[in-house]
């Protein structure tokens, strides 16, 4: 009798036990994290800063790599302070859990967004990490990484999401005023690229074309509400009168191929766009000005 009774006082301290469990792992599910807030507020700030940036580039496509370099062709420039804060998330975290909250979050608040892309659709993570957050932390694998660009309120906001792989997640975001950025900019390389099946190149010219430029096919002297405007830049001997002559033989194959008439176009002779420093190869640049 005295084994039967130790028996079933085991047999309930069992269930007792497993009662509890049940109950606290019901009262963590309950009481966890619901909102990108909740989860914000759990993260550790890894680190908090601001500086003032000139010609610093908002990405609105994805990097590409061109002779052996990773550039941002499509982006808009932004001059004036970069807020920047890094969180890390304790571990236990899922990558997508966290990456589809952040996602509900921007539905929610009906930001608007112009650029987001996740995995490798991202391109390099090498880049993201090292060449544009300049924070080695957060460079991964490229399949564990997602990029969102948004607007809210008078705000641009970049938002970067990824997984090390050692299995921490990091978040970056950078802050800056929709006031300070100027225009969007579309490189065209080392040469004039004029293809009417590229996308990114099409839907560039097209942003400005809805925007009612003034087109062939509507009326000439209407008041432009977007401008493009082509610059060129070359190394060269006779860098002025190069820089010009490229610049208005490519400006005629741009308004042949998309039936536009760009503002102006100019020869900027050896000197970059940002006339930050001379080029030591040649740039062909589109700019894209909204008044």
């Amino acid at each position: 009798m005295l084994k039967v009774a130790q028996c079933l006082t085991v047999v309930m301290l069992l269930l007792y036990t497993l009662k509890m469990s049940a109950a606290f792992a019901l009262n963590v599910s309950v009481g966890g994290d619901k909102t990108w807030a909740d989860y914000l507020s759990r993260a550790e700030v890894v680190a908090d800063t601001q500086s003032t940036e000139s010609n610093f580039l908002i990405p609105l496509g994805k990097n590409q790599k061109v002779d052996g370099r990773w550039l941002l062709p499509y982006s808009r420039q932004f001059d004036g302070v970069v807020y920047r804060t890094l969180y890390r998330f304790e571990s236990g975290k899922n990558l997508s859990q966290l990456s589809r909250v952040f996602a509900e979050s921007l539905v929610s608040q009906g930001v608007e967004i112009k650029y987001e892309c996740q995995s490798r659709a991202c391109g390099s993570s090498n880049f993201w990490a090292n060449d544009y957050f300049f924070e080695r932390l957060l460079y991964g694998a490229n399949k564990h990484q997602q990029l969102w660009v948004y607007q809210y309120q008078q705000y641009w906001y970049v938002a970067y999401l990824m997984q090390r792989g050692n299995g921490r997640i990091y978040f970056q975001q950078l802050k800056m005023g929709i006031e300070g950025s100027t225009a969007d900019t579309f490189s065209l390389g080392k040469r004039c690229n004029i293809a009417g099946q590229d996308s990114a190149l099409f839907e560039f010219v097209q942003g400005a074309s809805v925007g009612n430029v003034n087109t062939k096919n509507e009326q000439a002297n209407a008041a432009s509400t977007v401008r493009l405007v082509l610059t060129v830049s070359v190394s060269s001997d006779n860098a002025w009168q190069d820089a010009q002559t490229y610049a208005s033989a490519c400006a005629m194959r741009i308004q042949k191929a998309f039936d536009i008439i760009l503002f102006d176009s100019l020869g900027l002779g050896s000197i970059n766009f940002r006339f930050n420093h001379r080029v030591s190869e040649t740039e062909y640049t589109l700019h894209r000005f909204k008044h």
